[in-house]
């Protein structure tokens, strides 16, 4: 068994992820097992500025990082400056006996209003650099159980035909299996699995000579992504997706369908003959200048909203305004005094003035473990003077720097005396 740290630390200056091991560390053995799993120095200020990226306008937060026997694993969750969840996924990752690395997917959500927006595909990107940095093992992967999840107590089944799109392959296509990091129990969900559930489908939703033909092709497809692809004109059905119903074509309604189940689904990121790198670089390309030109509108939008309807501009940047908005708000802060408690407050906003008092609200109203972890690492940025928003402007009040301070201070003294007596 060789062991999980084989792979040596890289120069800084080949490092892909630039700025990663920079900043507010994690405590310094948990940091020292997470280095020797993914081959290379991380910090948690880091790992954060890696993610927060991903989605526009938010607060980014990596809480509840436990370590294992062979990996670790984390919780990452953006929010807007109020502290409403907008997108979480939790990311596990694990060094294995053949020095291959594996980082698992789980709980991925994204809020309705944020979709379109590209989120998991800057998250997958973010991922495969790591990976692939971390290892150039062949088998090194990432994984996920492909499929649906409760989202505000409806069941959304998205994901076993988006993970398809993005290159996912069936992760039994391939020697390693399903990810040993989920339990399956008895159910090995894949390829066969999932022919046999298009047969089923097949039957409650087509007759002959279309039922025939759907048989033929449901007994020749290897991926997903043939079946995601799968269409014949004049044919489509009705999906309905949480309130939502639409005409699908025929691969896309199966898969969105009660009939599809959820599979374990896998992404090698070092195999140069994996299948799915090029359904995944065409999938990435289209998907993030859509969302680029979205974004790009609707900043156009909105800056013609902040000159005609500034109180309107506000209210919107008061949810998820990004720093670059700071200097047009100092300088319509000059022109409308009618507007000053309006703009100091959307100010404020954007700066996290209004993050602890959101969170507080929110567990006030329906307690979560995901909003009391967020909440006290905020708590914490505040302590250690990391500003740890969306702007990364000025220093936290002296006070909190100290405090933490003089917080370190007494823990080293009591450290010292201890190993004095």
């Amino acid at each position: 068994m060789q062991p999980i740290g084989r792979r040596p630390v890289l120069p800084r200056r080949q490092l892909p992820l630039q700025g990663v091991d920079q900043g507010i560390p994690f405590e310094k053995s948990q940091a020292a097992h997470m280095s020797k799993v993914l081959g290379f120095p991380v910090t948690h200020e880091g790992l954060t500025k890696l993610y927060e990226g991903c989605l526009e306008g938010s607060h980014c937060y990596v809480t509840d990082v436990e370590t294992t026997h062979n990996g670790f694993e984390y919780a990452i969750s953006w929010r807007d400056h109020e502290g409403e969840e907008l997108a979480r996924a939790i990311s596990h990752l694990a060094r294995h006996p053949d020095g291959s690395l594996e980082l698992h997917r789980s709980d991925v959500y994204v809020a309705h209003h944020c979709r379109g927006q590209a989120v998991n595909i800057k998250i997958l990107e973010k991922e495969i650099a790591m990976v692939r940095q971390g290892s150039d093992h062949p088998e090194s992967r990432i994984t996920l159980e492909a499929g649906g999840m409760p989202v505000n107590g409806v069941r959304e089944r998205l994901g076993t035909y988006t993970w398809a799109r993005y290159g996912f392959d069936f992760a039994d296509n391939y020697q390693h299996g399903v990810s040993d990091l989920v339990d399956y129990g008895g159910h090995q969900p894949g390829r066969q699995s999932m022919q046999r559930q298009f047969k089923a489908w097949i039957k409650n939703h087509a007759e002959p000579p279309l039922s025939q033909e759907l048989n033929k092709l449901a007994d020749q497809f290897k991926h997903p992504w043939e079946i995601a692809a799968l269409k014949l004109e004049g044919h489509q059905f009705p999906v309905t997706v949480g309130d939502r119903t639409s005409q699908c074509d025929i691969g896309k309604a199966f898969m969105l369908s009660e009939f599809c189940e959820n599979y374990g689904a896998v992404y090698r990121v070092n195999d140069p003959q994996f299948a799915g790198r090029p359904v995944a670089q065409k999938a990435f390309a289209s998907q993030l200048k859509t969302a680029r030109d979205r974004l790009t509108k609707e900043r156009a939008e909105l800056e013609q909203e902040f000159q005609s309807a500034p109180e309107k501009a506000l209210e919107k940047l008061k949810q998820r305004g990004s720093s670059e908005w700071l200097p047009k708000l100092e300088a319509l802060l000059q022109k409308r005094h009618d507007l000053k408690s309006k703009i100091e407050e959307t100010i404020d906003a954007i700066r996290g003035a209004c993050l602890l008092r959101g969170l507080k609200d929110q567990l006030s109203n329906h307690w979560t473990e995901s909003t009391r972890s967020v909440l006290r690492e905020q708590k914490e940025r505040l302590e250690t003077g990391w500003p740890g928003t969306v702007c990364h402007l000025g220093d936290r009040p002296v006070y909190y720097k100290w405090k933490a301070k003089f917080k370190r201070w007494t823990s080293n003294w009591f450290h010292t005396k201890g190993q004095a007596c």
